[in-house]
């Protein structure tokens, strides 16, 4: 499940992404008591509760949000929702899914070198922590320590075990390795029978209908209890996660509808609701983080997230028509006589160059990370004559550090709040560098500036427009992997900009070795091949004696040249890109419209960009017609939510012809843009999908390749009923499969009469020596018969992509294409073919083709 990373209230549901604001709107009225237990927060986000500050600068920043706090709700307060905001009319669903019972091992710990006897409870938490003894987590004393003070709770005071450092954990751990292997050594059927047992129980959860349209469910499964991990020096790190049950969770359904089920009898719902203008299904209060919220929701592709994905992405292009403004505005507020204007003006100009974060303020027991808002005065240092050096934690305790040059009077700025206090007392390195606001002070003068406007929109508008501009001229090469590694190099310079780092991972070195022994044993191959290409073209025979193929030789040899460059071209990107972490701004930031475009420009399967959650995400990006970036000719906001829900159009084509005429082989070269010389002959049917795009529409064509023996054209007639496209495939080596078309398109005619479009195709065209059928007479006899003709050559991949241009003109609503340039199209390959699969393993039926 795709998981959005973000640190701002932009992630909520669309009709809970509203917050009041104090100088907007009232309070709401006290809630009454049926309504007292509602979160705060939708997203699980943290209270907005103050650190206390050791320096002058920090009490004057919370005195003055103290003096505001009976005026102005809290960053993860809910609003109170409008009636217009009504999401859902029918809501019905089956919960989630609990993790099973804790099963006692009776594996005992030692204790000073003896045995102790545990309870099940007792059990279960110590099995929690002996399984990561081979961890780092072992060298972290915070971990150490907050494990041993909820492990000393659950013994009891009068247990034997009274110290952490005379425990003994290894038992258990073995038994854990030992039930790993186990496991691992279960024969294939084992396996798949566990599978199946896991998807059966899973498959009610997967799904919710909402008003009679069935959506999956993201995240329907209950974390089973363990030991809190964190990310980065967590404070929190080593508490127990206690185990969640119905108690504790909040259901929101249908009137009317039944209540979802349990496994623990005597147990209810601690609450059920019929909350119409929510999105969440269900929500826990988080059991180690006790301010958060833990909330499930439908899938990162239902409608629900499409539109609300759409409508991020069009307010941060909105932005870039209101970009100018907004700069004037805060620039000339570097010259407020208000210090808070000036403060926030000077923000926001870092906001706006660097995409830094906000920065919410965390409470002791939180990460001590910071944003934009909550620098401190040792996280900043000018260097004259205006640079500033930041250094600081940042999200998920990632360390930024950066030394950019500024505007002078950013840089004066700069020197005065880390200077001295709005009282003209002396700062120390602890104190609030913006001690005037906070973030939600700064969302709040944002949404004054532009409807909708917040730091994350900044920071999504940034990263947009930078791949977008990194990807606006052409890849000077053919190679798929070559422009991989182009988008892969824009993509790292967003992350770079996002701050989206990652350590390097453990097997990197590994890696990397084995790519480099790869290399030197291809280059040793190819050495070997031109050697031998220099004896063939001599008429020498090799070193052993035989005989010698020059074309077969230039051939291996090419291809290994195109092994070793795509081997280095792998190299040097994962060199690159150890240290960043490409996918965050890809689920978050980057609006996908770029990356669809860029890969219809360049002929780049979009599978190879977006991994499969991703593809499923962002498949309304797909559907949009314009072929452009993150510019300024996008259609308008309404016009591309009208593009999202219109269905993506299908086309069924079925190819039919004689055995061993290259329908697989048409196929997989328009698929893979491959050739085999060695095919399986095709069993019954197989059905692949592939996706075109155009130049003013996305279809996607269903291939049903039909296998041409006589004992399988029984099945045949019901595959051509429902078909759009017939093609019907000949061999230009062999005559009687061009006298055969006229059955064939008989065949077609009985099933679908007039209602289909058929295409008569010779192949082998590169066999000229053996042609039997001229191109004079292919285009005769397809006039004659009224279908359309063209000759094509899977072996050379003559003709393959402007036979399908030729098929997508003559689609419904396609007519103005016909002269669309191969440029237009992209292939996008959703499916292996069996025919890829098999490779060259398997009774080969000798088609060359």
């Amino acid at each position: 499940m795709l998981t959005d990373s973000s640190d701002s209230d932009e992630d909520l549901p669309l009709a809970q992404r509203k917050l009041s604001l104090a100088a907007a709107r009232p309070q709401p009225a006290a809630r009454p008591a049926s309504q007292a237990s509602r979160p705060p927060s939708q997203s699980s986000q943290r209270t907005d509760t103050k650190r206390k500050s050791t320096g002058t600068g920090g009490s004057i920043k919370k005195k003055a949000r103290e003096s505001d706090a009976s005026t102005r709700p809290r960053r993860s307060e809910q609003a109170a929702p409008d009636a217009a905001e009504i999401r859902w009319t029918t809501l019905e669903h089956s919960g989630v899914l609990f993790p099973p019972e804790y099963q006692p091992h009776g594996v005992k710990m030692l204790y000073d070198g003896v045995p102790v006897d545990l309870t099940p409870e007792q059990e279960e938490v110590a099995t929690f922590y002996a399984v990561m003894l081979e961890t780092d987590y072992m060298t972290k004393e915070t971990f150490k320590k907050n494990f041993w003070e909820g492990f000393s709770e659950v013994l009891g005071p009068k247990h034997a075990i009274q110290c952490l450092r005379k425990c003994d954990f290894t038992p258990i751990y073995e038994w854990h390795m030992a039930e790993r292997e186990r496991k691992r050594a279960l024969t294939k059927e084992e396996k798949l029978r566990l599978k199946e047992e896991r998807e059966a129980a899973e498959a009610d959860y997967k799904f919710a209908r909402v008003d009679g349209k069935q959506e999956q469910v993201g995240n329907f499964r209950v974390e089973p209890p363990g030991l809190f991990r964190g990310r980065g020096e967590h404070p929190k790190m080593g508490k127990i996660k206690k185990r969640i049950y119905p108690r504790d969770i909040t259901i929101n359904i249908g009137k009317g509808c039944p209540l979802p089920k349990h496994p623990f009898p005597g147990q209810t719902w601690r609450e059920v609701r019929h909350d119409q203008t929510v999105t969440w299904l269900a929500y826990w209060r988080d059991p180690v983080n006790t301010k958060e919220y833990k909330y499930v929701f439908l899938a990162a592709t239902s409608t629900w997230k499409s539109e609300s994905d759409l409508l991020k992405y069009e307010k941060a292009r909105k932005l870039k028509d209101s970009i100018a403004d907004i700069r004037a505005e805060y620039t000339r507020n570097w010259d407020a006589r208000d210090r808070r204007e000036r403060q926030m003006a000077t923000a926001l100009y870092f906001i706006d160059k660097l995409a830094l974060r906000a920065g919410h303020e965390k409470d002791e027991d939180e990460a001590d990370t910071v944003g934009c808002c909550t620098l401190k005065v040792e996280n900043v240092e000018c260097l004259p004559p205006n640079h500033i050096k930041f250094d600081f934690l940042g999200k998920d305790s990632i360390r930024y550090e950066n030394t950019v040059d500024v505007d002078p009077k950013v840089f004066q700025n700069l020197q005065l709040f880390s200077r001295e206090d709005a009282n003209g007392k002396a700062k120390q390195p602890g104190d609030q560098l913006f001690e005037c606001f906070d973030a939600q002070d700064l969302n709040v003068r944002l949404k004054e500036l532009m409807d909708g406007l917040s730091v994350k929109v900044f920071r999504t508008y940034n990263a947009s427009i930078v791949l977008d501009r990194l990807l606006t001229g052409e890849v000077d090469s053919e190679s798929v992997e070559a422009k991989k590694a182009a988008y892969d190099t824009a993509n790292k310079e967003v992350a770079v900009l996002c701050n989206h780092q990652r350590a390097v991972p453990k097997g990197h070195v590994g890696q990397m070795e084995k790519l480099t022994a790869k290399m030197e044993a291809l280059h040793a191959e190819l050495a070997e091949l031109q050697a031998d290409l220099k004896l063939a073209l001599k008429g020498l025979p090799g070193k052993d004696g035989r005989k010698l193929n020059a074309e077969s030789l230039e051939n291996r040899a090419s291809k290994k040249q195109q092994q070793i460059e795509k081997a280095e071209i792998n190299f040097k990107v994962k060199e690159d890109l150890k240290t960043v972490a490409l996918g965050t701004s890809k689920i978050n930031y980057l609006d996908p419209r770029i990356t669809v475009a860029w890969c219809k420009r360049n002929e780049v399967p979009l599978e190879r960009i977006f991994n499969r959650s991703l593809y499923q995400k962002f498949a309304w990006a797909m559907e949009h017609s314009y072929r452009v970036g993150f510019g300024p000719d996008h259609p308008p906001a309404a016009m591309a939510a009208a593009s999202m829900v219109t269905p993506l159009a299908k086309y069924k084509l079925v190819f039919l012809g004689d055995q061993s005429v290259g329908k697989t082989s048409i196929i997989t070269r328009f698929m893979y843009d491959k050739f085999d010389t060695t095919y399986q002959a095709t069993i019954g049917i197989d059905f692949l999908s592939k996706t075109m795009y155009l130049e003013d529409r996305t279809v996607r064509l269903q291939l049903w390749d039909t296998a041409g023996q006589e004992r399988f054209r029984s099945l045949i007639p019901s595959y051509i009923r429902d078909s759009s496209v017939a093609v019907v495939v000949y061999d230009v080596t062999n005559r009687q499969s061009f006298v055969n078309i006229q059955r064939w398109v008989e065949e077609v005619r009985g099933e679908r009469g007039s209602d289909v479009i058929i295409v008569a195709v010779g192949n082998k065209t590169d066999l000229v020596e053996k042609r039997q059928v001229s191109i004079e007479e292919g285009d005769t006899r397809a006039k004659e018969l009224g279908i359309l003709f063209i000759e094509t050559s899977a072996k050379a991949g003559f003709n393959i992509k402007a036979l399908f241009r030729k098929i997508a003109a003559a689609l419904p609503g396609m007519e103005s294409l016909g002269g669309s340039k191969q440029e237009d199209l992209v292939d996008i390959n959703l499916a292996p073919s069996s025919a890829a699969k098999a490779g060259g393993a398997g009774a080969a039926s000798g088609c060359a083709c």
